[in-house]
């Protein structure tokens, strides 16, 4: 709570300074022209009696109109002299009505949305000291067909409850009520009893009798499905330790570990969202692909796979679905924080605290970030729900969602494929609450991966770790990949501290990996050390290199364009200029491999591939999944040549490497295939 406390206390401060968000986005007063007051309640009052008119002739969809029109004329024309107390009341009075029409309609939906709105609306006006007559009878009338429509919701049979969820538009969140769980019984009694008193004495008290009295019968319920995170497995030789003053938490090993084996496996995330790029090829529930026969949400398109995935993510996506976006201002980590905000409704006390214990480094976090993502969320709780958001209520929701959102960004992963040729695409970005709890570390003991059946991650360990050592995996910066500069400053700016691994204090000599990665061979005679795109001196013989950096670069241009009609001269061109171990030499070489393979010369490909591996292992290590992937399709292609005796070298240590590493399980099944004996 204290937490709590003192981070809505700051999100405060912080959106007092920028009060122009609320009353800028919600009313857009600037651009309106001044009306007079009583113009304004007369043509309110015209339109509500041509609605009347309308409903009592059974002319539905044109009261329905009418009752719009009315609507749209008391939010339209807002001035600084216009009292917004009988804006409200007017809309309000537009709102109750257009309710009854819509419920005349079965939009129960819809009536139940603007029973809400209206409620909303003359809620805001709570400090006026004592209300009118005509507003209490409003507010009867409000909380009258509130309960009516609920109610119908409620009751109706399953069936035909499905059929009406996919064909009207949701525009309140009622997963309560849609999921038929015992807490929405409860919120459905209430609010008739509520209705109820608002309404003794009036011509509608035994309507509402009746339709309480049939409520307290009892009906089938139905419970939400329980949250995945419960069927997390972790390692029993991995231990979760805390620090002496309890802020930190992090994993080590009771017992020894060995390589390859599986320290944590989550096959669902908390929450997970799919990125936009492929909304419509991914499954929102479990993150496979969608197959040839989806089921589509009739209201943002989402689609799923199964009706299992459906069911598991109907509670939360209800919620989230009901949300309108700014697609404009927002990326996948807001998605994910509005997905998680959702969960965390439909979740127990237990899991919204171990979700809050999480790091957001609120307090490490500049005024200028906390205000970008506060005015955010602010225009999106300001535009979802017009017309009836509440100032008040509206920000505390963007306090809220920030929270969310600052922990969202520092413990989420964006999850990726599990294929050797999709392995670096991100086809979404999920929350997981045991694998977050992981330390990083430039060369980390356990490596991530992601398994093909769905949106899961697997932790698994990269090389024999003893115990009492730190089990860790890498956030992202690798000593393989970047210097150390490079890496402190990525830690410090994404996840805020500043690594203090072994690799980042120590370093790992005047030369680090990550440099070999684009390097050039310098251009005095005898000396090896490599020289980077940057780099105006060699470390080594301290020869002004910026000219041969320039001309290298051209060269690998020139190499890069020659592959594909010679890739002799290609390779020897950029053998010449490119350090031993460069990274862009290997690449293309796997190109000129990948052309020659096309053409059917799989002998001369392995020979290229088999030259790479080298190289790889200097780089990444020898137990990386990059090293994985080269023996792969060295393997692929000795097996495509018929070269068995090769083949055999390698095979053994590909198919235990892929296995370590945590490779599709179709993709070592195949290289398994390869060393069994041809059918007699």
């Amino acid at each position: 709570m204290e937490i709590e406390d003192k981070e809505a206390q700051l999100l405060t401060t912080l959106l007092r300074k920028a009060p122009e968000i609320a009353p800028a986005t919600r009313t857009g007063s600037q651009d309106r022209k001044p009306a007079d007051e009583q113009s304004i309640a007369a043509q309110c009052a015209a339109h509500e009696v041509r609605g009347d008119a309308a409903l009592t002739a059974g002319q539905l969809e044109e009261a329905t109109a009418q009752f719009t029109n009315s609507l749209r004329t008391s939010l339209s024309n807002v001035s600084e002299g216009y009292d917004v107390r009988t804006r409200e009341i007017l809309s309000a009075s537009a709102l109750a009505k257009r309710s009854v029409t819509l419920f005349a309609r079965s939009l129960y939906w819809r009536a139940g949305d603007d029973a809400e709105c209206g409620l909303a609306l003359l809620s805001m006006g709570q400090g006026h000291a004592s209300p009118s007559n005509s507003v209490l009878a409003l507010v009867a009338s409000l909380l009258r067909c509130r309960a009516l429509a609920f109610t119908a919701i409620w009751r109706l049979p399953n069936n035909e409850f499905e059929a009406l969820k996919h064909r009207q538009r949701k525009c309140v969140p009622l997963p309560a009520i849609e999921h038929r769980t015992r807490v929405g019984h409860r919120f459905i009694l209430s609010v008739i009893r509520d209705a109820l008193d608002a309404n003794r004495g009036t011509k509608h008290e035994s309507e509402l009798k009746d339709a309480l009295t049939a409520c307290e019968k009892p009906m089938p319920l139905r419970n939400l499905q329980p949250l995945a995170t419960k069927f997390s497995t972790l390692s029993s030789n991995v231990t979760l330790s805390t620090s002496g003053d309890g802020t930190d938490r992090f994993f080590i090993a009771s017992s020894p570990v060995k390589f390859g084996s599986v320290v944590l496996e989550e096959p669902h995330p908390f929450a997970f969202v799919v990125s936009r790029e492929y909304f419509d090829l991914r499954c929102h529930g479990c993150g496979c692909e969608l197959g040839i026969a989806p089921l589509f949400c009739p209201k943002c398109r989402a689609g799923y796979c199964a009706s299992a995935c459906e069911k598991r993510d109907e509670a939360s996506h209800t919620i989230s679905c009901s949300q309108t976006w700014p697609p404009q201002l927002l990326d996948e980590e807001f998605d994910l924080a509005i997905k998680v905000d959702a969960v965390l409704q439909c979740a127990s006390s237990t899991q919204i605290n171990d979700f809050f214990k999480l790091k957001g480094h609120m307090d490490d976090r500049s005024p200028h970030e906390l205000q970008h993502i506060l005015q955010s969320f602010s225009r999106y709780c300001f535009s979802s729900n017009l017309p009836c958001a509440d100032a008040r209520a509206a920000q505390q929701r963007a306090i809220h969602l920030t929270r969310i959102h600052t922990r969202v960004s520092c413990n989420s992963f964006a999850i990726k494929g599990a294929t050797m040729e999709d392995c670096t695409t991100v086809y979404g970005r999920g929350l997981f609450m045991q694998a977050s709890l992981f330390n990083h570390a430039c060369r980390p003991t356990c490596v991530l991966s992601f398994p093909s059946a769905g949106a899961g991650i697997a932790v698994r360990a990269a090389r024999d770790v003893q115990a009492g050592e730190a089990v860790t995996v890498s956030y992202g910066p690798t000593e393989s990949r970047m210097n150390r500069l490079e890496r402190r400053r990525v830690t410090a700016s994404k996840w805020f501290f500043e690594c203090a691994c072994a690799d980042c204090v120590h370093g790992s000599g005047a030369i680090e990996t990550a440099q070999y990665l684009d390097a050039f061979r310098c251009k005095s005679p005898g000396c090896r050390w490599p020289v980077g795109r940057q780099d105006s001196k060699c470390v080594g013989c301290c020869a002004d290199v910026r000219a041969h950096v320039k001309w290298c670069d051209a060269k690998l241009i020139e190499a890069r364009s020659l592959l594909k009609r010679n890739w002799k001269d290609a390779l020897k061109l950029a053998t010449d200029v490119c350090n031993v171990y460069s990274l862009e030499l290997c690449a293309l070489k796997d190109a000129a491999a990948q052309n020659l393979a096309q053409e059917g010369d799989f002998s001369t490909a392995a020979i290229l591939i088999s030259g790479t591996i080298p190289v790889i292992e200097k780089i990444f290590g020898q137990d990386s999944i990059e090293v994985a992937h080269e023996l792969f399709k060295l393997c692929s292609l000795l097996n495509a040549s018929g070269d068995q005796t090769r083949l055999r070298v390698w095979i053994k240590r590909s198919v235990q490497l892929c296995q370590a590493v945590g490779m599709d399980e179709g993709e070592v099944d195949e290289l398994k295939a390869y060393n069994e004996p041809p059918p007699s």
